[in-house]
């Protein structure tokens, strides 16, 4: 029991003092669940992400063509079933909620007349919905190691509320506020190995593929954003990337995950507890 709390804080620490925090936990690339079994767990995840913004229409936040640091946190029920001894399917269904802002400085002329125009953005997002589905398959196991492939596509709503603060040459100009909604759909392929270290511990990793795919839209509200309602497609920055996690066994039907993953653009610790029977 000592060596598996060894192993997850040292996971832990590692992933914690990593600079870019992919949207969901992957878990074990192999599937832990015999033919006619069930599972059952909760998933937790937090998430910062870059996107690549285009087709922009009255928003002024996504000028610059492009998002960074985009949070999301995520928690999901999740349920499987074992359809053969080495595959199984699973859904989940919960919560997501995204967090965002940033600041702007550009050159402005006015006649003869020049200045500095300063802009702070600053994004508080509510309770959305998330649902995912998603597949595991074990190609090959044999003593302490597991290989196996995966997919899922997880599928987010979230709204909130957008700030926004203007000044010229140190002088407040302007202030407006609006409401966001995102929609975002995030596919993932993985294929990777499980290594068996002790009784009850495993590490697990392998390379990852990830599209993302939404948009965000706004409708105006006060000041500035009074009247206009406007609309930004997003996508991710970078497919590829890899994770890495740890598995520990509470007890022979219940598990604990701790992993991370990262893309170019993206990151993500993700934290899952897993029962089945």
């Amino acid at each position: 029991m000592k060596r598996k709390i060894f192993y997850i804080t040292i996971l832990f620490v590692c992933m914690s003092s990593t600079v870019t925090f992919g949207i969901a936990p992957i878990g074990q690339p192999a599937s832990n669940l015999r033919k006619g079994w069930l599972s059952g767990g909760i998933d937790f995840s937090h998430s910062e992400v870059d996107f690549i913004t285009s087709n922009i229409d009255n928003m002024a936040y996504f000028t610059d063509g492009t998002l960074e640091d985009y949070k999301i946190d995520l928690l999901l029920g999740k349920a499987g079933y074992g359809i053969k001894n080495n595959w199984e399917v699973f859904a989940g269904l919960g919560f997501a909620k995204t967090d965002f802002g940033g600041k702007r400085e550009e050159h402005e002329e006015w006649g003869d007349l020049s200045g500095i125009r300063h802009e702070t953005f600053d994004g508080d997002g509510d309770l959305g919905h998330a649902f995912q589905i998603g597949t595991k398959a074990t190609l090959y196991e044999r003593a302490l190691l597991k290989a196996g492939v995966m997919c899922q596509l997880t599928w987010l709503n979230m709204t909130g509320t957008l700030e926004n603060t203007a000044y010229k040459d140190e002088i407040f100009i302007s202030t407006g506020e609006t409401e966001l909604e995102t929609d975002m759909m995030i596919l993932q392929f993985a294929g990777g190995l499980s290594y068996q270290l002790s009784f009850g511990v495993s590490l697990y990793g392998g390379p990852l593929f990830q599209w993302i795919d939404g948009d965000i839209t706004s409708s105006g509200q006060t000041g500035h954003f009074i009247g206009k309602s406007g609309s930004v497609d997003i996508e991710g920055d970078s497919s590829f990337g890899g994770w890495a996690g740890i598995k520990a066994d509470i007890d022979i039907f219940t598990s604990l995950n701790l992993e991370y993953q990262m893309t170019g653009s993206s990151g993500t610790i993700g934290l899952s507890l897993t029962s089945k029977f």
